[in-house]
């Protein structure tokens, strides 16, 4: 039976139904202690994917619900952008003594857009992913993830905004490939065309 803490709050505002174990109730309670006194958390997390456990100190902006899951979502220092952490994949949480600082360019995610809900107007994309880039496939919510030779993953994902997947994509560099759509994958390459451009030719000849 629902009760009155945030989490529940949510998934009634969305109209989502989810139930949440002791383990994950005591995780959301340390997370809206968190939250209400504007401190810095330590998690220990486990990755969905590639069963992976890291260390994250979050700063902590909020309580989400996506898909039948309560999601953390903060600044991670890890990796230095706002990140969902789902509250069932994480190991220990840690309120440490220290107070949050978000920075000033961090921005909470349109929920609206596409992690309550998503759209038959969804752009479907495909990336493949190194083994350093495995990361993506975890953070971001994908609807298949094949492995590949070498240790690396494939990785299908729906999106309103595929603009951010070509950030995404410039910023992983030789770490991510759009593979699908054609369209996507050759605007990535141009504006990496462009970008390397922009610094001359190279000096060696090479």
């Amino acid at each position: 039976e629902p009760g009155p803490d945030p989490v529940h709050r949510l998934a009634d505002a969305v109209g989502v139904r989810i139930e949440l174990s002791d383990e994950v109730r005591e995780v959301q309670r340390r997370c809206d202690e968190a939250l209400r006194a504007g401190q810095l958390v330590h998690l220990r997390y486990l990755s969905g994917y590639v069963d992976e456990v890291t260390e994250r100190d979050v700063d902590p902006m909020g309580l989400v619900v996506y898909g039948g899951h309560a999601f953390l979502e903060g600044w991670c220092r890890l990796r230095g952008d706002v990140r969902l952490f789902r509250l069932d994949r994480v190991l220990d949480l840690t309120v440490l003594p220290e107070p949050a600082r978000v920075p000033a360019r961090a921005r909470r995610r349109d929920l609206r857009a596409g992690v309550l809900r998503l759209s038959g107007d969804d752009t479907r994309v495909t990336l493949d992913l190194d083994p350093s880039a495995r990361w993506v496939a975890e953070e971001y919510h994908c609807s298949s993830v094949r492995d590949l030779e070498g240790g690396g993953v494939r990785a299908t994902l729906r999106t309103p905004a595929p603009e951010w997947v070509r950030r995404l994509a410039l910023r992983l560099g030789p770490r991510a490939r759009v593979v699908a759509p054609v369209e996507l994958a050759e605007q990535v390459r141009e504006r990496a065309r462009a970008a390397l451009a922009a610094y001359g030719p190279d000096p060696s000849g090479t």
